[in-house]
């Protein structure tokens, strides 16, 4: 295989089922859901974000696809301020065709267009395999991602962690379902001129991320007090025996996060989950969550390749950012 020519090109229509195939068949080694990939997540992850189009590169060998690296759109907003950013994600290199330096090609290939776009900053959350290269090629470490999980059954939870079985996406209650409307009021009331790194939540966006994403479904918890408004967006997942609760995203007025986090136990409660589990958000305020029962869990990576030198210091320092799990495609 060293002897033949490596093309690293733009992927076209054309890829479409050799990529989605090679993504199924490296993510297996270690992915923790049954989720697959078809033509209904190929529309939604690559064609249809409101951010923007997609970057996807190829590296082709014989006519063979044999890695990938994807750049996701996003638009983040600081001080009110848009950042046009990219999350590389969906990156994988043929198991037969790895330590050549092929990840590191696309990459580098994905940056160089990153630049002559003008967009400002990659960032994602790389596992302990792919952390090395993105270090390497100049991402700046900003930390483990802290998560705060709240155990309400533990011979469940412990039989879920040990149970061989991949966890599959639960379908949800329609009490819970997603009001579209409701959340973009929300957005609304959440914003700000603060000093958070936070997703710029457009129109379209709350639709496109969570009502059309294929494979899985959303709910949503809203409260109201002294004309105050906040909520979160949930998933459900089940692992083995065991029901797992996610909250992939808050939004609206951060001084209701101690009401918001007390309904939303209950309603994980209500719901039969062995554990809630959430991203550490300073913004919301849930380092203060040990209060309630919650314990602190570290699990991935996060880091950041500015382009633009002027926001550096601030995507620099994770405590700058406004994280939520809905920033991440497998949640």
């Amino acid at each position: 295989m060293k002897g033949h020519k490596l093309n690293i090109r733009h992927a076209d229509e054309g890829d479409r089922q050799a990529i989605l195939n090679l993504l199924d068949a490296v993510f297996s080694e270690n992915q923790r859901s049954s989720t697959r990939r078809g033509d209904d997540f190929w529309q939604w992850k690559f064609k249809s974000s409101v951010f923007g189009s997609s970057v996807i590169n190829v590296a082709e060998e014989e006519g063979k696809i044999v890695g990938i690296d994807h750049l996701w759109p996003w638009e983040l907003k600081c001080r009110g301020t848009i950042i046009k950013a990219y999350q590389p994600c969906d990156s994988v290199v043929a198991a037969d065709y790895r330590g050549r330096g092929i990840f590191k090609q696309l990459r580098m290939r994905g940056i160089e267009e990153a630049v002559n776009s003008n967009h400002q900053l990659l960032f994602n959350f790389p596992n302990n395999n792919s952390l090395p290269v993105n270090l390497k090629i100049g991402g700046q470490y900003l930390d483990e991602i802290s998560w705060w999980v709240k155990i309400l059954k533990p011979i469940s939870m412990t039989m879920g962690t040990l149970s061989g079985e991949l966890s599959t996406s639960l379908s949800i209650d329609d009490a819970f379902s997603l009001d579209i409307g409701l959340l973009d009021i929300l957005a609304r009331e959440g914003e700000n001129f603060d000093q958070y790194v936070s997703i710029n939540r457009k129109a379209g966006f709350h639709k496109w991320r969570y009502h059309d994403r294929p494979n899985r479904q959303y709910g949503m918890v809203s409260i109201e007090r002294c004309s105050k408004m906040i909520g979160a967006i949930f998933t459900l997942n089940r692992k083995g025996a065991s029901r797992e609760m996610v909250l992939v995203d808050i939004l609206g007025d951060p001084a209701l996060s101690g009401y918001l986090f007390r309904e939303v136990v209950e309603v994980a409660r209500s719901l039969n989950a062995a554990f809630l589990a959430l991203m550490d958000n300073r913004r919301f305020g849930t380092p203060k969550l040990w209060k309630n029962g919650f314990i602190k869990k570290k699990m991935k990576h996060m880091v950041a390749l500015p382009i633009d030198l002027a926001i550096e210091n601030k995507v620099s320092r994770i405590e700058n950012w406004s994280l939520v799990a809905g920033m991440h495609d497998s949640i």
